[in-house]
């Protein structure tokens, strides 16, 4: 039972593709984009990976055409993310792709209120995170975009 459990935790922490994952999540742009991003990430057994699934499931609700079905879709990915963060409050990578989602959403979605409280945790943690350099400065860069606005 240990070594399934082991196994389990060790398979669905680490992702051999995160870096492209990453870089692709940069990248979203068009429907076309989005929705291949989300099959992709869905087929991977990455639990580090949830947070840009989620991100990319609410980005997918910009191309949604009725307004239930915008906030629907949004709404789906936002509690994945929330989720996730609850589970995970020290993943850096998930306060940080939330603060990106926050960001840029319309202020009447109501889902802006953790900006500050992430901002000042992805600064305090940063050099700790285990994150790759040059990621690391991407998330400074961005967040700093974010924050200076």
């Amino acid at each position: 039972m240990k070594l399934l459990w082991l196994l389990l935790l060790i398979g669905s922490v680490q992702c051999d593709d995160m870096a492209s994952i990453r870089k692709e999540y940069h990248l979203l742009n068009s429907e076309e984009k989005v929705e291949k991003f989300i099959d992709r990430v869905r087929k991977q057994d990455c639990s580090a990976a949830t947070p840009y699934l989620a991100s990319a499931m609410m980005q997918r609700a910009e191309y949604r055409t009725w307004p239930t079905s915008k906030l629907s879709t949004f709404n789906e990915g936002k509690s994945l993310l929330e989720t996730y963060i609850k589970n995970n409050p020290k993943d850096l990578e998930a306060r940080y792709v939330r603060l990106l989602v926050q960001s840029e959403i319309p202020s009447i979605l109501g889902y802006n209120s953790d900006m500050e409280l992430d901002e000042k945790y992805i600064r305090e943690n940063i050099e700790i995170s285990g994150l790759p350099i040059s990621y690391q400065q991407i998330i400074l860069d961005n967040t700093n975009k974010v924050t200076n606005d």
